[in-house]
């Protein structure tokens, strides 16, 4: 079935041009889905929240909005259409919103909701807005204000040039809840250790990651080196790059020169994903391409050549084909064709030429030793000339195939923008299968947020990371997708759960979503 205004003769006629090599192609589908007017705050971009808020299976979408406009949640009916319930469960706030994240933040089992707001505007006579706001959900599935109190409620230093960098939530210390992240560009940096009473604490300075005046965007939290406890990237404009090392008694270290992971171009946004089936999770993150005083600027790819308890990435976007990302924003990897090796796409673009019509990017995994990509944006319907900033992938429709949501703009100021859904149209054989994993966990990390996942069919191996907050200023739902080509309908699933432990469940049947509980 096609979803109500995508064309199956256009996507055939997609698929017959000379030199095609994809087979599947993304239609935008916001309008016939109910996709409503969106409003990007003013400054650098916006971004968009994806989980299961309401615990019927099908994935929603919280988008944040710019002063004036109410916040939209759009709740999935299920059936390739959304409801925009905002004020109806106590979310349309109308603040100058830029970055959300779904997080249970008390661990009574059901996701709350916490929203960042900046003051990035232009004018002396606005006042900054800088804040964070706690919605905490209720047995009835609505929300409740619950920043006072908090600890999340500042006073958060910041000043007129202040973004908001990105939201990422993790268990740091192990205790079972989860922790927050607050990165801010041009402003300092916090990290709240959640108390287990629905409260946070500031533990910024004594953790050490928190700096006073900083240019960082996204965060990601992953325990890259494996030792069981979580460490903390955070992709930083104009200055190096931050590995926070995760020494486990509360304190970081930060180790990106020794990693290899420090360039100090303009990072923006970035993602985790084992791009090349070594079992262990690289690295992608976007800049500027561009000759800058005599230094060539582009998005960078870090191939983790760790060991466990080392951290150690080589650069190889270049050789990889996926450097050249224009004035890049969000990105993320996905198996948009279901063939077992994990794709790219990248949004970018700002005010100005050349800029404002970069196209987006989309490079498909080709395989080999080494791997590389080729650029298809145009044959897969992701070469969109919009201001792009905020891009995530789920699987929206539950057909097994990865989609994108994409949060963009046009040059004209305070015009409307453009909150994309884009369906994952596909042509593959009847031996492509597919497998959706959610690991759950008992006690307050219910989402095993920080999970790895592993599913080998045939040999190969594929890794998938379950994070909160990723690309940049966006979200994924906290479930891992898997595909793979051939007769094969059974797979091995293993988990290696956040804080320790293993699970491994054999004769996993494929083409379905499955829980599998710690």
């Amino acid at each position: 079935m096609y979803a109500e205004g995508v064309s199956p003769t256009w996507i055939a006629a997609l698929f017959a041009l000379p030199g095609t090599d994809p087979d599947f192609a993304f239609a935008d589908v916001s309008d016939a889905g109910g996709i409503r007017t969106y409003f990007q705050a003013p400054g650098m971009g916006g971004g968009v929240a994806i989980a299961d808020f309401d615990g019927d299976g099908d994935v929603d979408l919280f988008v944040p909005n710019r002063q004036g406009v109410a916040d939209q949640l759009y709740r999935n009916r299920g059936d390739g259409t959304f409801d925009e319930v905002a004020a109806e469960v106590g979310l349309a706030s109308f603040g100058h919103s830029r970055a959300a994240l779904w997080v249970d933040v008390d661990g009574d089992h059901d996701l709350d909701l916490v929203v960042a707001r900046d003051g990035f505007v232009a004018g002396d006579a606005d006042p900054p807005r800088h804040s964070l706001q706690l919605f905490l959900q209720t047995p009835e599935g609505s929300f409740a204000n619950a920043t006072v109190g908090s600890g999340l409620e500042g006073p958060l230093h910041a000043g007129k040039g202040t973004h908001v960098g990105g939201l990422a939530a993790g268990d740091f210390d192990r205790d079972g809840y989860l922790d927050l992240f607050f990165a801010q560009w041009q402003g300092p940096s916090y990290l709240f250790r959640n108390t287990g009473l629905g409260t946070f604490v500031d533990v910024s300075t004594p953790s050490g990651v928190g700096e006073l005046l900083g240019t960082n965007w996204a965060p990601l939290f992953c325990d890259v080196d494996r030792d069981g406890w979580e460490d903390l990237f955070v992709a930083t404009d104009f200055f190096p790059n931050r590995l926070w090392r995760n020494r486990g008694d509360g304190t970081f270290e930060d180790v990106a020169a020794s990693a290899g992971v420090d360039d100090a171009w303009n990072d923006m946004g970035a993602a985790f994903g084992d791009y090349d089936n070594d079992g262990d999770l690289d690295l992608y993150v976007t800049n500027v391409t561009d000759d800058f005083v005599g230094v060539k600027r582009h998005n960078v790819l870090y191939a983790n050549r760790a060991e466990t308890g080392t951290l150690v990435f080589d650069e190889v976007a270049e050789a990889a084909g996926v450097a050249d990302g224009f004035w890049g924003w969000g990105a993320t990897f996905l198996d948009a064709n279901r063939d077992g090796l994990l794709d790219l796409a990248a949004t970018n673009g700002t005010d100005g030429a050349p800029w404002s019509t970069d196209p987006s990017r989309f490079f498909l995994n080709r395989g080999g030793a080494p791997v590389v990509f080729a650029e298809v944006s145009a044959q897969v319907g992701f070469a969109d000339e919009l201001i792009g900033s905020g891009l995530a992938a789920a699987d929206l429709d539950r057909d097994g195939r990865l989609d994108l949501v994409h949060a963009a703009r046009r040059e004209r100021p305070n015009a409307p923008g453009a909150l994309r859904v884009l369906k994952n149209v596909g042509n593959g054989s009847d031996e492509e299968h597919y497998l959706v994993v959610q690991p759950r966990m008992p006690g307050p990390n219910r989402f095993a947020i920080g999970a790895l996942v592993r599913v080998t069919v045939g040999g190969t191996t594929q890794t998938r990371l379950i994070s909160a907050g990723t690309s940049f200023l966006s979200q994924e739902p906290a479930e891992a997708v898997f595909a793979w080509e051939g007769p094969s309908t059974t797979a091995l699933v293993e988990i290696e759960w956040p804080g320790g432990g293993a699970k491994s469940v054999p004769g996993v049947a494929a083409d379905q979503v499955i829980e599998i509980l710690l």
